[in-house]
């Protein structure tokens, strides 16, 4: 048996930045916090913490700098 995981946190008026510990869930496979009034950056390394995500929405916040490159090793993404 496989659980899935997933958090949702859209339009919920949520503030701030993403707690890290968030970033250490290995078998995440969800992961959602549009339109809130989140802040802040992903870690450069959340890729290699999220294997085994496959929906990102992150759309509609505040956040600063690139999109992490190691997102590329987070190989069962199928949607940002």
């Amino acid at each position: 048996l496989r659980r899935k995981i997933l958090i949702n946190e859209t339009i919920s008026g949520a503030a701030g930045t993403l707690p890290e510990s968030l970033f250490n869930i290995s078998t995440l496979q969800t992961l959602s916090f549009m339109t809130n009034e989140r802040t802040g950056h992903l870690p450069k390394d959340v890729g290699h913490f999220l294997p085994n995500v496959q929906f990102l929405a992150m759309s509609d916040n505040n956040f600063d700098g690139p999109f992490p490159p190691s997102f590329y090793n987070a190989t069962s993404l199928q949607t940002i």
